[in-house]
């Protein structure tokens, strides 16, 4: 596992005693369509995998959803989520919020009391477990608004209380939309953050705050983020979704193929384990151990990127090239790399006889969940000279593997 403290970064195999004194699984973005479809089949699954999982502990304290709960706000989408929530809770809270436009597409905010009436919960949150406190806000009732002055006031309030209450322990916070600039998925120029709460917290160090929105994988090491508080995002049960260099909105093939939620326990020292998990396959993608002070000084992408290797990319004698009459087809082997550090993109070169780069394109790495997939193959135009191919992955730092020639 990797473990973070205080911006800290190193790699440790023991788990020093770490007894779990709570535990529960956080995810988003269902996006349910109607009762039993495939998005109500991977919350069932990934419910199910979560009691399995947990038999040795003693079972789930709670589940978290950190909005888009529906894909159009229906009654009946939220029927949907009720009765399998219910069924499958097996005595764990559920804690969730709401999203401004899925869970609420309809207009009038209908979704927030759909929610409320059918759960039985605020839309606005603040509970203990364990000793442990949960913050969730929901969108605001106001039509077109994300969240009002009032929640701001409230939340700072309650964050407040709870580090007054339980000094020396996590406190979790959950809204729908990461927080800009923090998390994968962020950026002004992804274009998935908001600052409506951020100024609040950036005042509590304790806090561990889950997000979703964008669809980024969890298992991207760019979805955990250090700063004055903690930053996490969750994935998601729909599809995945990816920026690389200049283009946002990118779903590649096979996108619609994920599940994820982490699973999380917090020990008596007030430290937290998160293991990202694969539903599908249920395989850990990822595993971090977030030790006390959780707050660390800027550049923690800097320290958190120079950490990680660059990935492998194995295959000699197994790529390949085609050609039609105006392209060229170039297939390569997947990298093995996965747990923690996988491989973000293949990015595939034609040089010329000078080794001048003359083409260049990139392939997504199917590294949201344990892929079959032994090959990949890249298209490019076809030059009009003689040329060499190249392929190399690069992880989600940037950092590139040694050519495989082709």
């Amino acid at each position: 596992m990797i473990v973070i403290k205080g911006g800290e970064i190193y790699e440790n195999t023991e788990n020093d005693g770490f007894e779990p004194v709570l535990r529960f699984f956080a995810c988003s973005d269902i996006h349910i369509k109607k009762y039993n479809d495939i998005r109500c089949r991977r919350l069932i699954r990934m419910m199910r995998t979560a009691h399995n999982i947990s038999a040795d502990y003693g079972g789930v304290d709670a589940f978290l959803f950190a909005g888009d709960i529906t894909d159009r706000g229906r009654r009946s989408q939220y029927r949907a989520f009720s009765h399998i929530v219910k069924r499958e809770s097996r005595g764990a809270r559920i804690l969730a919020v709401t999203a401004k436009n899925h869970d609420n597409w309809s207009g009038g905010k209908k979704g927030n009391g759909y929610y409320s009436s059918l759960l039985g919960s605020e839309n606005d949150f603040h509970t203990v477990i364990h000793g442990v406190h949960f913050i969730g806000i929901s969108t605001c009732d106001e039509p077109g608004v994300y969240y009002s002055e009032s929640q701001r006031d409230w939340l700072d309030e309650q964050l407040s209380k709870a580090s007054e209450e339980s000094p020396g322990k996590p406190v979790f916070v959950m809204h729908h939309e990461h927080v800009k600039n923090t998390v994968y998925g962020s950026s002004d120029f992804d274009g998935w953050g908001n600052d409506y709460f951020r100024d609040i917290l950036n005042k509590y160090p304790s806090v561990i705050h889950f997000s979703g929105h964008s669809h980024y994988p969890l298992n991207d090491p760019r979805s955990l983020w250090q700063g004055e508080f903690t930053a996490v995002g969750t994935g998601t049960l729909n599809y995945a979704e990816f920026t690389v260099d200049a283009e946002r909105k990118l779903h590649p093939g096979g996108c619609g193929n994920i599940s994820q939620c982490w699973m999380a326990d917090v020990d008596g020292n007030g430290r937290v384990l998160l293991r990202g998990l694969d539903c599908m396959y249920r395989t850990v993608l990822c595993e971090y151990l977030l030790e006390l002070p959780f707050d660390c000084s800027d550049g923690f992408f800097e320290r958190f990127g120079g950490f990680y290797p660059a990935p492998r990319l194995n295959g000699k004698g197994q790529t390949a090239i085609f050609e039609t009459e105006d392209k060229i087809a170039v297939t390569f082997p997947a990298s093995a790399t996965l747990y923690n550090n996988p491989c973000f993109i293949y990015r595939v070169f034609l040089f010329d006889d000078n080794e001048n780069i003359i083409d260049s394109t990139y392939v997504i790495n199917e590294y949201w969940r344990k892929s079959r997939r032994q090959h990949y193959t890249a298209y490019l135009k076809k030059p009009g000279c003689s040329y060499r191919a190249a392929v190399c992955a690069e992880n989600s730092f940037g950092k590139r593997s040694e050519f495989l020639w082709v």
